[in-house]
């Protein structure tokens, strides 16, 4: 839908080469104010998934 389509590609690394090697293996854990339909989330999850966590796991505060 509209909302997914006005996060793509919004989100990028600003982590050097050695401090997103750090990342590899580790938790990481996404934090999100509001959730509506999910589309930031999964926009900067798919961002996140490119360091190559253990997990990666997702909070919100709030869902409307």
């Amino acid at each position: 839908g509209g909302r997914f389509e006005n996060v793509k590609d919004v989100f990028e690394l600003t982590l050097y080469a050695d401090e997103q090697a750090d990342m590899h293996g580790k938790r990481l854990l996404l934090v999100d104010d509001v959730m509506t339909t999910g589309a930031t989330l999964i926009s900067a999850a798919k961002v996140l998934v490119s360091l190559r966590p253990a997990e990666l796991f997702a909070c919100v505060l709030a869902r409307t």
